[in-house]
């Protein structure tokens, strides 16, 4: 994986991203409000499960899951 900046000043100094599809990374950090809501946790880790998990037998083929976990409190942000 690679770090990657979006191109986004504050997000870029304040987190670390990483990553093996810098387009698709752009792409989904595109949306102000999912960075907003990304901004006001404290500890969070975004990835993708290779059919695996929860609901892995249940995946057609070609399809993953994006994983989201954070050990701390959720924050809620009203936007």
């Amino acid at each position: 994986m690679q770090d990657i900046e979006i191109g986004d000043p504050y997000f870029d100094d304040n987190f670390v991203i990483k990553g093996n599809s810098e387009e698709r990374v752009k792409l989904l950090l595109r949306d102000t409000k999912l960075k907003q809501l990304i901004d006001v946790q404290s500890d969070i880790c975004f990835e993708i499960k290779d059919d695996e998990g929860w609901f892995g037998s249940r995946f057609p083929e070609g399809v993953d899951e994006l994983y989201f976990s954070c050990p701390s409190v959720l924050r809620i942000l009203r936007i």
